[in-house]
């Protein structure tokens, strides 16, 4: 298999492994990958109940190892597109050949600190930290840790004429459905 071919599954199954994230996190979501959203490409959006509640995006930055932590420049560029974003949860998912080492090297701990309290991942006014999701795919299956928390951003009508207008012309790909 080409090393694109390869590649592109990765991510595929990443994007599917933040679907099922999403799926147990909100009520009833809508969730829709590789979504154009206000013009910009998000790998994962999710509008919570039934496509009229809380928006959620998510971008994905290739980080394989603990060897990479020099990359929090990685961060920089999905970071300053989700600043102008409008949702009201905001991650950057990184995609982990092995979390454990990944979360236990020195070079990991000090990226997850570094990243924590850095300002860049807090709205200007404070309201609002975009969170960090790691897939790990040491295994079978994909797995999902929440090394930073996302926190809320403020909320303004925007957001939510958006969500209504994306939700009458797109067809989810995972929503519950009676």
């Amino acid at each position: 298999m080409s090393e694109q071919k390869n590649e592109q599954i990765i991510i595929g199954r990443a994007k599917n492994a933040l679907l099922s994230f999403f799926e147990q996190r909100l009520s009833v979501p809508k969730i829709y990958l590789d979504a154009d959203w206000e013009g910009e490409n998000v790998d994962v959006l999710a509008i919570d109940r039934d496509g009229v509640g809380d928006v959620s995006v998510a971008l994905l930055a290739e980080m394989r190892d603990a060897s990479q932590m020099d990359q929090a420049n990685l961060f920089l560029d999905p970071v300053s597109k989700l600043h102008g974003i409008p949702a009201h949860f905001k991650y950057i998912a990184a995609i982990s050949n092995n979390a454990n080492s990944w979360e236990q090297s020195e070079a990991g701990r000090g990226l997850a600190q570094l990243l924590s309290t850095n300002p860049l991942l807090f709205a200007p006014d404070g309201v609002g930290r975009i969170g960090h999701i790691l897939v790990d795919f040491n295994g079978e299956r994909p797995s999902i840790t929440v090394p930073i928390s996302a926190e809320r951003f403020r909320s303004n009508q925007h957001i939510y004429e958006l969500a209504d207008s994306f939700v009458a012309s797109h067809t989810a790909d995972f929503e519950v459905r009676a």
